[in-house]
């Protein structure tokens, strides 16, 4: 993925991370094929953030993704 070469080559850094919504696990699956690991961290949703738009639940919250890159 072009984000993780900027990470790795431009950045200098081990490690990428990112936020996936919980109760998406064909997304958490997908990243999970390509390397990266449930760090068992999670992060709440921003509710009542319009970048986020109107979450159609009230239980939604992140998982933190991690994955090692070969710097």
């Amino acid at each position: 993925m072009q984000a993780e070469r900027l990470i790795e080559e431009e950045w200098k850094l081990e490690r990428a991370r990112m936020t996936v919504i919980a109760q998406r696990p064909e997304l958490i699956d997908w990243y999970a094929r390509r390397g990266y690991r449930d760090t068992g961290e999670t992060a709440p949703f921003p509710y009542g953030d319009a970048r986020f738009g109107a979450p159609k639940r009230d239980d939604l919250y992140f998982i933190i993704l991690e994955k090692a890159l070969a710097v």
